[in-house]
């Protein structure tokens, strides 16, 4: 069931949004300026006269509402010689003070008001800020239009050299994007999808949680009907039901989908009437509605020249027997192979959400390579090269390295002596007790009570006994006992966890064992064949958990805490040393200066001794002259000792400030590469969509607990065959729900 959309304008602020059909004729709010108007659809989107901007000049309250356009708005009022800086120090004052005593006030109106400006000064000035800003924005818009091949060089200069065109002209401010759909460059859904990917097509309020396509009618207080609760995942593509009564109708329903703006991907009337015929018991979610995907890989995708699943996880989801089969030597790159690639995409269909928006596939034209050491990217930014030979590994949140190959035997005293090295280990035998290794990946048969911390994966082909691992990849292993694992990607465990902690960014999987007496926290969610027994303590099992990612992120963001603290300090040396510099600089010029009176002294006392000698005059005069010649040369020897000496010290004083700028430097790139780190971290980390779930396809026995983020549950009686999400729990607030499998499709796992 489909409902084409179109896109409409507000007609108080411009506001663009993306309404289906069945809406036309409705009255509707405008979430941006809160403007009641008619939905019309006469034409596919409004087009300005010919002449005119498309967009209405902005009045000076919404242009001057934020301190930063307070402030470019002064600036240009001073930059064409309106005001002084006197005069924009005395508007400012105003209003800090109308401000303070509640008053809504704008700059612009202040300096009219205060006869420094005329009203046209102040709207020619506005319309300057508007035409930088777009300008700025618009920039970036034809770097995407070109990064998407949607658009030339020469058309996007031509489209910009329009815009300013204009702007001088009438002073109006045409957007570059709307420009490129009048020259025929772009279409309509080109232009909407790169204004979508900078925020500046506008959607409704909190769209991150719950997108919709307009602002529909706004139901009265207490119309809506508490007994039946409408859920619409982030993305946008799943309508779920949650119906807290049987006698719920389909007319109730399809009001309720009305009402939320869900228009598209409805279940047929006969779907819907047989859930509420055989709706019963425990109210149970059920998808209403679902939006169809794009076909398609988007402007741009990355093709990696490396198998991304060595442990062979993904295979293992989807059934297959576990595989502990490490990668082969001959797997190995050479410096100057190619890591990774950005290859153009493909589009065959846009996707459709259930408030009935296209929907393009995911839109990568803004890919930036995360390197790590052993790679780099090229100098067109489009592939990562490897930079020495080894395995190429990517971690969970999709930095890059080459790790060269390490061995390492129960010999290498690594007992004793802690081991870092940003290479792939390949430990021949058990990684001993008090064992502390650093390395890029791992693969190992056994580790014991050890401290490893890995870039990349840890592949043991036996057990993992009392050791505390940090991985920023995935974690295989046959079992765990008395463990510490904290992976940023997923966790497999063949056989069983005991007595351990795991805190897991992806999932956790061990379909044919059991945790018995752990701490378990997967953010994907976490199957398991049996949770605890009839003798054992029990188990805690977090699902929805974000720990592993928080942590990780929380631990970059005190290194970059301790990088500026080091940095403060460095430049607070730096400092001392130039003050140091200062002070020597002017003891040398009093020395240099001095020096300079005690030479012309001496060459007067030499000239004098010359003249007394030739005129054969007195000799006691000639010794006396002789002897100051002599102390004014002892002084100028000394004074050059000194001048020496100091200048030694102003070298020194230079190669630490050198030193110093190389570390400030080190250090900068060190938070820079960090930042972007945590910027990937944070948005990997926050991917899911859907809940996760603990599935428990054996028993889950008494007193074991299940926690999620805003509720928890501890078994009372044993459970067989059972998954457990938290969801809304109708009264308000939410509480962890069990339901029974099925069958093998009933649920997806982790």
């Amino acid at each position: 069931m489909t409902s084409p959309s179109h896109i409409v304008v507000c007609p108080s602020c411009q506001a663009r949004y993306r309404a289906p059909r069945h809406l036309e004729g409705k009255t509707v709010i405008c979430k941006s300026c809160g403007n009641r108007f008619t939905l019309s659809f006469q034409s596919k989107s409004p087009s300005p006269a010919p002449g005119t901007a498309e967009t209405a000049p902005p009045s000076p309250a919404s242009t001057i509402s934020s301190a930063d356009s307070l402030l470019v708005f002064g600036k240009l009022a001073v930059k064409f010689k309106y005001i002084t800086n006197e005069q924009l120090s005395e508007a400012l004052a105003v209003k800090k003070k109308k401000n303070a005593a509640g008053e809504t006030c704008y700059l612009g109106q202040i300096l009219v008001d205060l006869g420094m400006l005329t009203g046209n000064q102040r709207d020619f000035l506005l319309s300057v800020q508007q035409m930088r800003e777009t300008r700025t924005l618009d920039q970036r818009f034809g770097e995407l239009a070109l990064s998407n091949g949607f658009s030339s060089r020469e058309e996007l200069d031509k489209a910009l050299e329009r815009q300013k065109k204009t702007f001088l002209e009438s002073k109006k401010v045409l957007a570059v994007g709307d420009i490129l759909v009048r020259q025929g460059t772009l279409t309509e859904n080109q232009r909407d999808a790169l204004l979508k990917l900078q925020d500046r097509l506008k959607v409704p309020e909190d769209s991150s949680h719950q997108p919709a396509p307009f602002p529909a009618e706004q139901p009265s207080e207490g119309e809506e009907n508490q007994e039946i609760q409408l859920e619409v995942s982030g993305d946008g593509m799943l309508a779920t039901l949650f119906l807290s009564s049987p006698q719920v109708t389909l007319e109730q329903i399809k009001a309720r989908l009305v009402s939320k703006g869900v228009c598209y991907g409805i279940k047929d009337d006969e779907e819907i009437q047989s859930f509420l015929d055989h709706l019963s018991g425990v109210p149970k979610p059920w998808p209403v509605a679902e939006g169809s995907p794009p076909k398609g890989t988007g402007s741009l995708k990355v093709a990696f020249h490396f198998d991304t699943d060595p442990l062979r996880i993904e295979p293992y989801k989807q059934g297959s027997a576990m595989d502990f089969t490490a990668a082969r030597e001959e797997d190995q790159l050479k410096a100057g192979d190619c890591v990774a690639k950005l290859e153009k995409g493909t589009l065959e269909y846009y996707g459709t959400d259930v408030y009935g928006r296209e929907i393009l596939p995911a839109q990568k034209a803004d890919i930036h390579f995360l390197c790590g050491s052993g790679c780099e990217v090229s100098g067109d930014g489009c592939s990562v090269l490897a930079t020495r030979d080894g395995f190429p590994e990517r971690s969970a949140y999709g930095r890059l390295f080459v790790f060269p190959l390490i061995h390492l035997t129960e010999d290498s005293d690594c007992e004793n002596t802690p081991v870092d090295v940003e290479g792939r280990v390949e430990f021949s035998g058990a990684i001993p007790d008090k064992c502390s290794l650093k390395c890029g990946s791992l693969v190992a048969k056994e580790i014991l009570k050890a401290d490893i911390h890995a870039l990349g994966n840890v592949l043991v082909t036996g057990g993992i006994i009392g050791a505390t691992i940090y991985a920023d990849g995935n974690v295989r292993c046959r079992y765990v006992h008395q463990a510490r694992i904290y992976a940023l990607g997923d966790v497999v465990v063949e056989q069983e966890i005991i007595d351990s902690e795991i805190e897991a960014g992806g999932a956790l999987l061990i379909r044919k064992g059991d945790i018995l007496n752990s701490r378990i926290t997967a953010y994907t969610g976490t199957e398991v064949m049996d949770v605890g027994s009839d003798k054992a303590n029990p188990s805690v099992i977090g699902i929805s958990d974000n720990s592993a990612c928080e942590k990780k992120i929380e631990a970059r963001g005190q290194e970059i805490a301790d990088f500026e603290e080091e940095r403060t300090t460095l430049e607070e040396t730096v400092q001392q040393l130039r003050n140091q510099s200062k002070a020597i600089e002017g003891e040398i010029g009093t020395l240099a200066q001095t020096q300079d009176r005690a030479m012309a002294e001496q060459r007067k006392s030499a000239a004098l001794a010359r003249s007394l000698e030739e005129a054969g005059g007195n000799r006691d005069k000639q010794a006396e002259v002789q002897l100051e010649a002599q102390r004014l040369g002892v002084k100028i020897a000394n004074i050059e000792k000194t001048l020496e000496n100091r200048l030694e010290q102003q070298d020194i004083i230079v190669e630490q400030v050198a030193r110093a700028h190389k570390e400030i430097r080190n250090i900068n790139a060190r938070i820079e590469s960090i930042q972007a780190d945590l910027k990937a971290l944070e948005e990997w980390a926050f991917r899911k969509t859907a809940p996760a779930a603990l599935i428990v396809q054996g028993t889950i026995y008494a007193q074991n607990m299940v926690t999620g983020p805003n509720s928890s549950l501890t078994l009372d009686s044993p459970r067989k065959h059972v998954f457990f999400k938290e969801e809304r729990h109708f009264g308000g607030g939410r509480k962890i729900a069990i339901s029974v499998i099925e069958d093998d499709d009933s649920e997806p796992s982790g």
